[in-house]
């Protein structure tokens, strides 16, 4: 009965929206299941805490939790900041003129259709569990090839969507980290660094999926610099309005 009420917690917890002109941002409650035995509820608004920070906050506070309190032995923190000073450093102009040349002559793939009037709902999952056999050969593949396994999961999905829609150029969205290595300490701060970018697969018939996979890594390692760009300011370069209506995420967080 306690996980029940618990459960019953949790979906109220969720399903109570944030005011960004009212703080907190990030909520915590804590549910008595036994005597020695809780849950912690956590939930936050994304612009506060991207999925690769929650971690480290955990972290920090399980440490709390055992020194009673006692933040001495904390690592020192990295200031959001810091990124925010390094984000307004950049050459934003340049930016923008490496992704027109990368997105030139494309076209939207969208494929859910337009839907009029409809207001926000809740996400619901359908997980789909990978067998060893085919998670192996999958990394196998990237190995041998050395791309990552990122890289095969977008090659897929871009070959998918085109065969959805007939065509042999689309275009989607994947979720980056926004963490650049130039930035010191990155790895350690907590905040708002992710993105969503294009990922552009575009092939011949003559092209082979490694061939394919190869150019999808490439385009996306050129690009990698400029991932900082918002979305709306490299749609913008393009003049064609939304460009994808699907997005991969590819999550590997530090635990």
């Amino acid at each position: 009965r306690a996980v029940a009420e618990a459960d019953v917690v949790a979906a109220e917890e969720r399903g109570r929206r944030f005011d960004l002109g009212r703080p907190p941002l990030l909520r915590l409650v804590l549910v008595r299941l036994a005597a020695q035995r809780f849950r912690l509820i956590l939930t936050k608004h994304h612009i506060v805490l991207d999925g690769w920070s929650v971690p480290l906050l955990l972290g920090e506070l399980f440490a709390l939790y055992v020194n009673g309190g006692d933040s001495a032995g904390l690592p020192r923190v990295k200031p959001y900041r810091e990124y925010l000073r390094w984000l307004a450093g950049q050459d934003r102009q340049a930016a923008k003129a490496v992704w027109q040349e990368a997105l030139s002559g494309v076209e939207p793939t969208l494929i859910a259709g337009a839907v009029v009037g409809q207001s926000g709902v809740l996400p619901r999952r359908v997980p789909l569990t990978l067998s060893r056999e085919l998670t192996a050969a999958v990394q196998r593949l990237a190995r041998a090839n050395e791309l990552t396994v990122n890289t095969v999961v977008q090659g897929v999905w871009g070959l998918l969507l085109a065969r959805l829609t007939g065509r042999q150029d689309v275009v989607f969205g994947a979720v980056v980290s926004g963490r650049s290595p130039e930035i010191a300490g990155v790895e350690r701060m907590l905040g708002l660094f992710i993105n969503t970018v294009p990922v552009r697969v575009r092939y011949t018939m003559r092209d082979t999926v490694r061939t394919i996979l190869a150019r999808v890594q490439r385009e996306q390692l050129h690009l990698q610099p400029y991932h900082y760009l918002g979305l709306p300011e490299i749609q913008s370069t393009t003049a064609t309005g939304n460009l994808f209506d699907t997005v991969t995420v590819f999550e590997n967080y530090p635990v």
